[in-house]
């Protein structure tokens, strides 16, 4: 038995009233170890201990205590997954400086980092990165991942932003590059 396999589901839904247009959000869910992650493309993301939790009551993405892990596992979740329609950040080197297109409505970017371009073994290296570039100084393959800016509440939450803005077709990852 392989205690730490990542196990994915997907699937696509529409009628979310945050984005009404949209017709088919897709979403990936990540089940490793004992934790649960859900991403919907531009609503707040779900994370669960489901041994601890397992009607998925108490959504960890909420307590700041979780914020690195949460980061790990969204990096996890999409890192392998494209989905028609939508296209990741585009990212390039140039010696040992990474650059990146920008998000309109990112917060911030997260730089992962791997000595070989399996993303399993990657691992976050530097958080919350304002501008859209960055110098490394180790060779190996880079990924990064932004942090999209909710903005919209919903009556359940109160205060809480759980939406984007607007709908994107922007995914909030990149492909990997290869510094030499």
């Amino acid at each position: 038995m392989i205690i730490d396999r990542a196990v994915f589901t997907e699937y696509r839904q529409g009628g979310y009233e945050a984005f009404s247009d949209a017709d088919f959000l897709p979403s990936r869910m990540m089940r490793k170890g004992k934790y649960k992650f859900v991403y919907t493309h531009g609503i707040i993301h779900q994370l669960y201990d489901i041994e601890s939790a397992p009607d998925e009551l108490n959504n960890l993405i909420l307590d700041p205590a979780y914020t690195e892990l949460a980061k790990q596992y969204a990096f996890e979740t999409l890192a392998q997954w494209r989905f028609e329609k939508y296209y990741p950040i585009a990212l390039k080197v140039t010696g040992n400086k990474l650059s990146w297109s920008t998000i309109s409505q990112a917060r911030g970017y997260n730089l992962f980092y791997s000595p070989t371009n399996n993303s399993a073994k990657a691992s976050l290296l530097q958080q919350d990165i304002k501008q859209t570039t960055f110098k490394v100084d180790k060779k190996g393959y880079y990924w990064v991942f932004a942090d999209f800016n909710l903005t919209r509440n919903t009556k359940r939450l109160g205060n809480t932003p759980v939406w984007l803005e607007n709908h994107t077709y922007r995914l909030p990852i990149s492909d990997y590059v290869l510094v030499k």
